[in-house]
């Protein structure tokens, strides 16, 4: 009888764990279990913080040979693994199977509160902690919390004030090199996200996707006070001021009153003048007009009435028994020249 080698016996063993799901190797620290003995000396280092791989360009220490290999294509500039569809190269293989379901549009990891999908792992936990609300990464210096590194680390940049993403164009600096890319179509025009309804283009997605909401009439953004929807978040936030009582422009609209409330004063002042001195005319107790004419809205419905039947209804009422004159048909209500009839009165004969 003759029996294969023993390494080749193991490479067997071992890969039949993968049908069988046997992981026969455990750690004592966590509990998790391995299927070689390799996965598990590699696991043992996060807890005791072993990292016997050093790179001698700049001392950095791994604790996986494979995680110092791809570290040295950082300084070598090596990418040895490039995209099929597209020519673009990648240092690591794992960066290239992410990057071709761009490509494929799959999207296998999918989030178990909502119908979303995610072509990465960490897209998906990240996209989880906005159903937990869980933010693990905070800033020292301001304790705002974070739910993905990346927005951490951006945010921080607000503090050192450092921008080290340039524009060649028109010397904007930015935090972001996503932020840089986005602007430089400015210059360059491009539009790369187009609608498959009506073939618009737009240069972000965020805007392709606020369109499209105008097609499929998709509005996820719901008040929580009245129940409306509407297609956009900075639409509910401005919707949602009409409960609050919330006034964006408290400065201007007090200087408006204000200047209001002192032509008013004016016009009574000189109101209350005319009246003591016995000049009653309709142009002496009209109130302070612009220079140019408008028309007038009675009751604020939305019929203004023109400048020039306010004209000649004053001119009617300046004629000689214009005192006896009623507009009953008339929309002016013209108050100047009468008095309110006294109680008991009886009615002038026409």
């Amino acid at each position: 009888m003759h029996y294969a080698p023993v390494s080749l016996r193991c490479n067997l063993t071992t890969h039949q764990r993968i049908h069988t799901r046997e992981k026969p190797y455990k750690c004592s620290e966590c509990d998790k279990f391995f299927f070689m003995k390799y996965h598990l000396t590699t696991h043992q280092r996060f807890h005791t913080g072993e990292k016997p791989y050093k790179y001698p360009e700049c001392e950095k220490y791994f604790t996986q040979k494979y995680n110092l290999i791809t570290h040295q294509r950082v300084h070598t500039g090596e990418k040895p693994y490039k995209c099929s569809e597209y020519d673009k190269f990648f240092s690591m293989r794992c960066n290239l199977t992410t990057h071709q379901r761009i490509h494929t549009g799959e999207k296998p990891y999918k989030c178990s509160e909502c119908i979303k999908s995610f072509n990465t792992n960490d897209h998906l936990t990240a996209h989880q902690r906005i159903h937990t609300g869980e933010k693990p990464y905070k800033c020292s210096e301001c304790g705002k919390s974070f739910n993905t590194k990346d927005n951490h680390r951006a945010h921080q940049k607000i503090h050192t004030g450092d921008k080290p993403y340039k524009c060649s164009e028109c010397d904007k600096s930015f935090f972001k090199k996503f932020h840089l890319t986005t602007h430089q179509r400015c210059h360059t025009g491009e539009k790369p996200y187009k609608c498959p309804e009506c073939d618009k283009s737009f240069s972000r997605k965020f805007y392709l996707t606020t369109h499209h909401r105008n097609h499929t009439g998709e509005k996820p953004y719901k008040c929580s006070e009245c129940g409306k929807s509407l297609t956009r978040k900075r639409s509910l936030i401005t919707h949602h001021r009409i409960h609050t009582g919330e006034k964006r422009y408290k400065w201007k609209l007090k200087v408006r009153s204000r200047s209001v409330r002192a032509g008013r004063a004016a016009w009574e002042s000189q109101h209350q003048q005319q009246r003591s001195g016995g000049n009653r005319s309709p142009a002496a107790l009209e109130p302070p007009r612009s220079e140019e004419p408008r028309g007038w809205d009675p009751g604020g419905r939305g019929g203004a009435v023109p400048a020039e039947l306010l004209t000649g209804t004053l001119s009617a009422l300046q004629a000689p028994g214009a005192g006896r004159l009623l507009l009953r048909s008339s929309p002016v209500a013209w108050c100047g020249p009468f008095r309110p009839k006294e109680p008991g009165s009886s009615p002038r004969a026409p």
